[in-house]
């Protein structure tokens, strides 16, 4: 009578529903039910009928009164989320608002007896169809009308009823013997076997997308065949876009991780991603994005490829960082005129964050110089000079001149997220009609941290993550260690994942204080990207190279 839940796939289960929490008797197998609309509704049964709305974590008894017998079965409507049903033996119930209360139908029109099974029509939540014990009941108008419609049924008894998606009312019966078809025209049902052993069938599923019925029978096994006839496919067409989940930075990326948010879809669906809209032909839940380009995922249909989902996407760029902006000379630059010109080279918080102590402040000029020897003064935001500019001109061509900037200077220059640099003609004329391109540009690279910077807790000082890795390369272990104090004391998560985004290890509940020890020998030799997460969240990521033994 129990009701377990697992949120790992299978690896640890908890109780969420017991005896205990309804205070009622329950059979060895209790029914319940989770609504195709909202998986986290539930309905339950020991004797009376338990609602939860919170996937299991708390449950109520609406209007129990009413139950004369024991809950035997519940079905909620396919076509509308509010409609629920349940039986006992003698009674039929139903909710029309998801569970809240509940009231009894009509059942007059249906001899004396036990009602053992019912199914709910796929479109019409007033048509229902019924078991009892050898007959078939259905009704079209929520029980004022019941009609038998067991005409070709043999004289056994029958366990299980479903309706078919994606057909007018398509039924399908397990018996004592066999399974049984009737199509929404047929006036009797007819023997399925498609060989099914001569076996009591006590449950039937229909799986209209993939065209199958599978039959639970009692000590042989579950079996599976096609359908009688084919349900329209369109009804398991899923309007959906899965979103992309990447640790993309900024800039300065080696290789980008990009995730979907479950690994839950729809059923007959797999993923497929793509780059620059050419199929990967990768179809897991993780892709490691090595080279810059538009990255694409999508859901595709099994059964029909008109049901594929659109295509999530996003850019992602592997790249040093480096921060870049160009400006026309000043045309009037001559000597001592003092006619600047001015660039403002776009910065964020990003480079706050992730900088190091080196930087380098690369300034070219593409111009047409009267004279080789024609310089210019190089100051940055403050006006201070930081040298002259190279002498080396050609028309279209460019000079470069490289000068290293401390974390310091850096962050001191960084108003408004923008550095602005300034360059005075020394002895300069420019003709704009001798060349097409007249122009100054800055740009920032950036000697940078792989980890991003993560908040211990509330209030404390943001600390960036750094660790030491070696042997890298490695062979057949590598140890990881933090250089600083941030998580050391906390359960980590380590994960390592080849160039194609597979997860190939993972390690939970690691401490890093002071080290582990990663054993890696069952891997081949290649380029791993390390992941390490703190309660869910990444807060690092790092490359490892393992050697070959040969």
């Amino acid at each position: 009578g129990q009701i377990r839940r697992t949120e790992d796939g299978g690896e640890n289960f908890s109780t969420i529903f017991s005896e205990s929490i309804s205070g009622e008797d329950a059979l060895l197998t209790s029914p319940y039910a989770i609504s195709p609309h909202n998986p986290n509704l539930i309905i339950a049964a020991h004797k009376t009928i338990w609602r939860s709305s919170n996937a299991g974590q708390t449950w109520t008894n609406p209007n129990s009164d009413i139950i004369n017998f024991r809950i035997q079965h519940i079905a909620f409507s396919p076509s509308d989320t509010n409609i629920i049903y349940a039986s006992d033996c003698a009674s039929i119930y139903r909710s029309e608002n998801s569970g809240l209360s509940w009231d009894t139908i009509n059942v007059s029109g249906i001899p004396r007896g036990c009602i053992s099974n019912l199914a709910v029509h796929p479109y019409n939540p007033d048509r229902l169809a019924i078991l009892n014990r050898r007959k078939v009941y259905e009704t079209t108008d929520l029980g004022k009308n019941w009609q038998d419609i067991s005409n070709g049924l043999p004289d056994i008894v029958l366990h299980s009823i479903a309706f078919q998606n994606g057909t007018d009312g398509d039924l399908y019966i397990g018996a004592d013997v066999g399974v049984y078809y009737k199509g929404a025209t047929m006036s009797e049902w007819v023997p399925y076997y498609n060989g099914l052993p001569n076996v009591r069938v006590s449950e039937i599923e229909i799986d209209p997308c993939f065209n199958k019925i599978r039959a639970a029978t009692f000590g042989r096994s579950i079996w599976e065949s096609e359908l009688y006839r084919r349900s329209d496919s369109s009804i398991c067409c899923a309007n959906l876009k899965i979103p992309i989940i990447s640790d993309f930075n900024e800039c300065g990326n080696e290789a980008v991780l990009l995730r979907t948010p479950t690994l839950s879809y729809p059923h007959g669906y797999q993923l497929n991603w793509y780059k620059d809209d050419i199929p990967l032909n990768w179809n897991a839940d993780t892709f490691l994005a090595s080279k810059s380009g538009i990255y694409g995922v999508q859901l595709q249909a099994a059964f029909d490829e008109a049901c594929n989902s659109r295509i999530s996407e996003t850019n992602i760029k592997i790249d040093s960082c480096g921060y870049r902006a160009c400006s026309p000379l000043n045309p009037n630059t001559i000597l001592g005129a003092g006619n600047y010109t001015k660039i403002g080279i776009p910065t964020s918080a990003f480079i706050r964050d992730r900088m190091v102590e080196n930087t380098r402040l690369i300034v070219s000029i593409s111009a047409d110089i009267e004279t080789p020897d024609n310089r210019f003064q190089i100051l940055d935001e403050d006006q201070h000079i930081l040298g002259l500019s190279s002498n080396q001109y050609q028309c279209d061509g460019y000079s470069q001149d490289i000068f290293e900037i401390t974390k310091s200077q850096l962050e001191d220059w960084m108003k408004d997220d923008t550095i602005f640099v300034f360059l005075d003609p020394i002895s300069t004329h420019i003709d704009p009609n001798k060349c097409s391109t007249n122009e100054v540009c800055g740009e920032l690279h950036l000697t940078y941290s792989s980890t991003t910077s993560v908040k211990d807790s509330p209030g404390d000082k943001t600390q960036i993550p750094k660790i030491k890795i070696n042997p890298n390369p490695a062979y057949d272990y590598t140890i990881i260690k933090f250089e600083n104090q941030s998580h050391r004391n906390n359960k980590l998560q380590i994960d390592l994942f080849d160039i194609n985004g597979k997860n190939v290890l993972s390690a939970k509940d690691i401490f890093l204080n002071p080290e582990h020890q990663l054993d890696v020998s069952c891997l081949t030799a290649g380029v791993y990207i390390l992941k390490i997460s703190d309660k869910g969240n990444s807060i690092l990521s790092s490359q490892i190279l393992l050697r070959s033994h040969n």
